[in-house]
């Protein structure tokens, strides 16, 4: 009867500790996941102020023929108003000493507009940032068999975690 009794308690012990160990690895798994939660939105924060940072230093970068395209364009739309607009190019002198604008090729062709390239940024700051994969969140586990409050199990887990750090 004593062996049988030994045996009883034994498989109850073993059942609550395995009982704890899954809450406790569950909770674990919870927070391991709200803080890969968390870095993802920190990547994304990160993501749009280098996107902008990129953007701007593009802009920067390229002003000289960004308005070079603006006064082509602002020039061709004085032009077809019939607005004066100052002609582009030289003054030529001919032999009898009369002066006539000389039109150059800018006249006649519009520049080309640089364009930044978001997607090969997005694509080249994906890989030096690849994206978090975030687990799916676990359903919580009823066990029936022993019904703990909110605090036993909060108690148990902590003790559990403790006892696993002091070994």
């Amino acid at each position: 009867m004593g062996r049988l009794y030994k045996w009883l308690t034994l498989c109850l012990k073993v059942r609550k500790d395995e009982i704890t160990y899954r809450k406790a690895q569950r909770q674990l798994a919870l927070s391991m996941r709200d803080g890969l939660i968390q870095k993802e939105k920190e990547r994304q924060i990160r993501l749009e102020q280098e996107l902008a940072e990129a953007e701007a230093k593009f802009a920067e970068e390229h002003k000289d023929e960004i308005d070079a395209v603006a006064k082509w364009e602002s020039d061709q739309a004085a032009k077809a108003n019939g607005v004066g607009v100052e002609e582009y190019g030289d003054e030529d002198e001919d032999d009898e000493g009369n002066t006539s604008a000389v039109k150059t090729a800018r006249d006649e062709v519009k520049p080309e507009l640089p364009i930044f390239k978001k997607d090969e940024f997005l694509k080249r700051w994906i890989e030096e940032n690849p994206v978090i994969e975030i687990p799916p969140e676990q359903s919580p586990e009823n066990d029936t068999d022993w019904l703990l409050s909110e605090e036993e199990e909060a108690a148990l887990v902590a003790a559990f975690n403790k006892d696993k750090v002091d070994a």
